[in-house]
């Protein structure tokens, strides 16, 4: 049996001493292992507390992302996606029209969500909530706090709905199985020590993720937090096998094609026939080894061996012939 995508996941939000709860967070992944799936995607977003709109800009960034990303075209490329969804959100978030520009009357909100697409994990995000990686026995941060010092107080420098246009910080990882993913709100991780954070991640397999996740923001509380608190934990169970979108994600890896002549073989492929050869690309007419099938090889030019737009343009070309 083929291997498959297989994410288990875990949650846990408290108020802590907060009256309201002004984390949000939601997890969703539909058809991960069909042809153009939008993946497995966890978000994580934290209403900035002085304002009095807190709450509804966290659960607005939450709920709409979930609702517009996995309705945007199958053809996108997952940061295209996200930016559009993002730009949208923020638009509605920013009040330019808003004559009271105190911080109380704005709507403010972290964002951080992380995309697990067959063996890639894409993260983006804006504000101080943080995503980890979780890698044989060592806890990475995957982000960077937006936060600047002011006297003894941290601020935040950049934020959902803090002004007409966001810049959002966007990563990708390779996963290997057996990986975890963490996403924190400041609640946790800056009640909690690192070395904590990778005590309470440890030995995630055959775990139950949800009282894992239960448990990191009760040990935050007893550490002394005092705002919300916010953990969701994805473990990596399975992974596909390596395909033409994974490869289309950092395609700097790949071997170009030598020149083939008449009657050579590469990866069960004779070549019968050279078709044309140009600056730009190599095109034979080649016989299936396996199925004895005649088909149409096409391969970069030795020249191009260290241009990668070349080298995605060709693969993006596999994945638009492999889906129409």
């Amino acid at each position: 049996m083929s291997q498959q995508l297989r994410i288990s996941i875990g949650s846990y939000s408290h108020r802590g001493q907060q009256p309201i709860n002004q984390d949000a967070f939601a997890v969703r992944g539909d058809n991960l292992n069909a042809a153009g799936h939008k993946g497995m995607v966890a978000v994580i977003a934290d209403g900035v507390s002085h304002c009095k709109d807190g709450q509804l800009a966290s659960q607005a960034c939450v709920t709409g992302f979930m609702q517009d990303y996995f309705n945007t075209p199958k053809t996108w490329r997952t940061e295209q996606s996200v930016g559009q969804v993002l730009t949208g959100l923020n638009r509605w978030l920013y009040r330019p029209d808003q004559t009271d520009q105190r911080i109380e009357q704005q709507r403010l909100t972290t964002f951080t969500a992380a995309i697990i697409q067959n063996t890639w994990l894409h993260i983006f995000h804006v504000g101080d909530s943080r995503a980890y990686l979780y890698r044989d026995g060592q806890l990475q941060q995957l982000t960077h706090d937006h936060c600047t010092w002011v006297g003894s107080n941290q601020v935040l420098n950049r934020a959902m709905g803090a002004g007409p246009n966001v810049q959002i910080d966007f990563s990708s990882h390779q996963l290997r199985q057996g990986d975890g993913v963490l996403l924190t709100t400041d609640g946790v991780h800056q009640s909690v020590t690192p070395a904590q954070l990778s005590y309470y991640n440890a030995s995630l397999s055959e775990v139950d993720l949800d009282a894992r996740a239960q448990q990191l923001v009760e040990w935050s509380a007893e550490q002394g937090s005092e705002d919300n608190m916010t953990a969701v934990l994805l473990r990596v169970d399975e992974l596909p096998p390596v395909s033409v979108n994974d490869q289309l994600q950092d395609p700097a890896h790949l071997p170009i094609a030598p020149v083939l002549s008449l009657g050579q073989s590469l990866d069960g492929f004779k070549v019968l026939e050279v078709i044309s050869a140009t600056p730009r690309s190599v095109v034979y007419k080649v016989l299936c080894l396996h199925s004895g099938s005649t088909l149409v090889l096409k391969a970069l030019s030795i020249g191009l061996r260290d241009d990668p737009l070349a080298m995605s343009a060709l693969v993006r070309e596999a994945w638009v012939a492999n889906n129409v």
